[in-house]
């Protein structure tokens, strides 16, 4: 019920975006790649393997007399290995609608994802639903302030259900330090409720997990000859099952160049790493320990090179991380690929 309540909300939005395409833009893009790839463990496949994947985006615009509104779908097969018949399908569906207003904007997005995960060991799914309401105030106008308040849930199935609630603030201010630059400093809380089904059907353990995360954040934009983007948060963590210091780091980061007038290199980061104290020394404990929305890591490296607007080729090499609520499942390892995209 949970799954199709989002579903159906996400579909409302996607529904009321004006269909005048007089004044919208739709676009869309296919990645293919494929390469090698080289696994730190060796509980999902062989250590080394062929990697193929594709990645279709659809992107739909509307903008008039200051409102706005977009949608995005995104599909994703993988296969890691073909002998081993380790493979991922990932699909993923958003809605925004914002209005600019005279000292305030504001903003309503929905995101939909389900991703299906199969190899020798398990069969696995995983659901992410997310809906923020968002404001603007440019009432102090050299420093606008964003706030964001936002509920989403993670909906995670083997032979061990886990399903995650949570209410989200985001606040920040933002500056402009220096010609092309755009900075910002703000905070985060999260309050979050973790439910193990499996724990309470078949152990006497506790079977919830409640707590929250907070801390600051920063971000740092930069475009002129360079683009230089970087978005970092440092989360304290609280909950039933750990103990101090518990915490979190997560950061993001886009920095590449154009090289001549077809080349161009860009690195590309994703990453969240989590330092958690248990108050037990014990497996159970490991069910109820938080994971966060999105579960990719990624620090790429890219180098394009653009035969025309509508066609790039690409060597992209790597560090992936996969992370689920169950540490079995989890998989990481570097991998070198060659591929293109093609764009309208």
């Amino acid at each position: 019920m949970r799954i199709s309540a989002a579903y159906f909300l996400l579909g409302l939005i996607f529904t009321s975006i004006p269909s005048s395409f007089s004044i919208a833009q739709i676009s869309w893009n296919i990645n293919t790649e494929g390469g090698f790839f080289n696994l730190n463990n060796d509980g999902s496949s062989k250590l080394h393997d062929l990697l193929f994947r594709i990645d279709g985006n659809l992107n739909y615009f509307y903008s008039d007399n200051g409102v706005s509104a977009s949608a995005k779908f995104k599909v994703r097969p993988e296969f890691y290995g073909f002998n081993n018949n380790f493979k991922s399908l990932k699909f993923k569906a958003s809605g925004g609608y914002y209005k600019k207003e005279e000292n305030i904007n504001w903003g309503i997005n929905l995101t939909g994802q389900k991703d299906f995960y199969q190899n020798n060991i398990t069969d696995f799914n995983y659901s992410v639903f997310l809906l923020a309401v968002n404001s603007d105030w440019y009432e102090l106008l050299e420093c606008p302030i964003s706030v964001q308040l936002g509920y989403a849930y993670q909906t995670a199935s083997e032979k061990i259900e886990q399903n995650l609630d949570l209410l989200f603030l985001d606040i920040e201010i933002f500056k402009t330090l220096f010609p092309n630059n755009h900075s910002g400093l703000g905070f985060y809380i999260e309050w979050f409720t973790i439910d193990n089904k499996y724990l309470s059907k078949f152990t006497n353990a506790a079977s919830k997990n409640n707590g929250m995360r907070f801390g600051p954040q920063i971000s740092f934009n930069y475009l002129e000859s360079i683009l230089l983007n970087l978005e970092y948060r440092f989360l304290l963590h609280s909950s039933e099952v750990t103990e101090y210091p518990s915490y979190e780091h997560w950061i993001r980061l886009v920095a590449g160049t154009i090289i001549s007038e077809r080349w161009s290199i860009f690195l590309l980061a994703d990453y969240y790493n989590r330092r958690f104290t248990l108050k037990e020394d014990h497996s159970v404990e490991t069910f109820l320990i938080y994971n966060p929305l999105d579960n990719e890591n990624k620090i790429n490296i890219k180098l394009a090179y653009e035969i025309n607007d509508s066609f790039e080729l690409y060597l992209k090499a790597g560090y992936f991380e996969e992370n689920f609520f169950d540490l079995r499942f989890n998989f990481d390892g570097w991998n070198m690929l060659l591929g293109f995209e093609i764009r309208d």
